[in-house]
C-alpha cells in the first residue's frame, strides 16, 4: 500500500483530512491524562463504545483507500482508545441511569461495542458506506456531539470538562468536514451531519467558555 493516495485524493485533502486526525489523536492524549487525573471520564457511554468499535473495525478488517499514513492514524486512535474504553468500562457507570444498566454497566458496554462494530461491517458489506467509513462516522460523531451538550448542562460537576477537548474536538472534525466537502461534493447527507456537528460544537465549547468565565449554567435535576 502507497503512503498517500494522490491519485483519487489531492493533496489539500489529504492535509484536511491528516490534520484532523491528528488533533483528535491530541484530543485522546489529553482525555487519557484526565482519566489518570481526575478519576473520571467526560466521553459519553455511546462514544466510548461506538469509537473504539469504529477504529477496531476500520483498523483491521476495512481498510481506508487513502493510503498507508490515513491507515495509521485510524491505529493510532485504536491504540490510545484500547485505555480511554478500559476506563470507560471502570469509571463509566455514572453516565447511565437505567438501574439494570448501572448494576450491570461492564457487560452493557461490551455488548454496546459489540453491536457497534457488527452494525459498521454490515453497513459497508450493505453498499451503505464509503471507502473510509465516513456515513458511520458521521452518524456517530453527530450523536456524540450532540450528547456532549446534554451531558454538560444535566451534570452539577463540570470541572473536570476539558476546553482543550473541546476546541480540538471542534477544530478536528470541522478539518474532516471540510475536506467531507471537497471530496463528497454530492453528497449532501454527509454534509448535512456535518453542520449538525459544527452547530453542537460550537455550542458546546461556548458553554465551557462560559462555565469557565462562572457564568451560572442551568441545571435540572
Amino acid at each position: 500500500m502507497q503512503w498517500l493516495n494522490t491519485t483519487d485524493y489531492t493533496i489539500l485533502e489529504h492535509v484536511l483530512f491528516g490534520t484532523g486526525c491528528f488533533l483528535w489523536v491530541i484530543a485522546y492524549g489529553i482525555l487519557i491524562r484526565n482519566i489518570i487525573v481526575f478519576k473520571r471520564l467526560e466521553m459519553p457511554t455511546i462514544a466510548g463504545c461506538g469509537n473504539f468499535a469504529w477504529e477496531f473495525v476500520y483498523s483491521w478488517f476495512i481498510i481506508t483507500d487513502m493510503g498507508a499514513l490515513m491507515l495509521w492514524g485510524y491505529r493510532a486512535w485504536f491504540f490510545l482508545d484500547i485505555f480511554i474504553w478500559a476506563m470507560l468500562l471502570k469509571y463509566g457507570r455514572e453516565d447511565t441511569f437505567l438501574p439494570p444498566l448501572r448494576r450491570h454497566f461492564p457487560i452493557y458496554a461490551i455488548a454496546l461495542t459489540v453491536a457497534f462494530g457488527a452494525a459498521y461491517w454490515l453497513m459497508k458489506q450493505a453498499g451503505y458506506e464509503t471507502s473510509i467509513g465516513a456515513v458511520s462516522a458521521y452518524l456517530l460523531n453527530t450523536v456524540i456531539s450532540v450528547l456532549y451538550v446534554v451531558n454538560f448542562y444535566r451534570v452539577r460537576d463540570r470541572d473536570h470538562y476539558s476546553l482543550a477537548i473541546a476546541w480540538l474536538k471542534f477544530l478536528g472534525t470541522g478539518l474532516i468536514s471540510l475536506f467531507m466537502v471537497l471530496h463528497y461534493p454530492d453528497t449532501h447527507f454527509i454534509h448535512l451531519l456535518a453542520a449538525i456537528i459544527t452547530i453542537y460544537d460550537a455550542w458546546y465549547v461556548s458553554a465551557l467558555h462560559a462555565h469557565r468565565r462562572g457564568v451560572v449554567i442551568a441545571y435540572e435535576s
